[in-house]
């Protein structure tokens, strides 16, 4: 996804074929399109969010992101980073903040260890 694109969802053409167990409420969808545009607008024009995962919160005010970005503008040098976004509701507004920056190089390994 590049900043100021939309977000698209597959479309089922066969009347017969099954949805995905894990269709995200309308709600939902809603919620996932405000948070990834306010993660868009954080980055510069040229980047492109890769993958983004939605991460466990402890608090409700709080929901992180993993997210994943490349520059390709660069032929040479292809810059790809990791970042952590917080999206944070603070009364009625709702802002994004970058709490981690984490540079990918050709030897990077990267382990995520949780609780669960």
């Amino acid at each position: 996804m590049g900043q100021g694109s939309a977000l698209l969802f597959a479309t089922v053409d066969d009347e017969r074929a099954e949805l995905p167990h894990s269709v995200p409420e309308a709600s939902n969808v809603g919620a996932l399109q405000h948070h990834m545009q306010l993660m868009c607008n954080k980055l510069r024009q040229d980047d492109t969010i890769t993958l983004a995962v939605r991460l466990e919160s402890a608090k409700p005010h709080r929901i992180p992101y993993f997210v994943m970005v490349s520059n390709t503008e660069r032929v040479n040098v292809g810059e790809n980073i990791i970042l952590g976004m917080d999206i944070i509701q603070h009364g009625s507004e709702v802002v994004c903040t970058i709490g981690l920056v984490l540079p990918v190089w050709s030897d990077t390994q990267v382990f995520l260890d949780g609780d669960g």
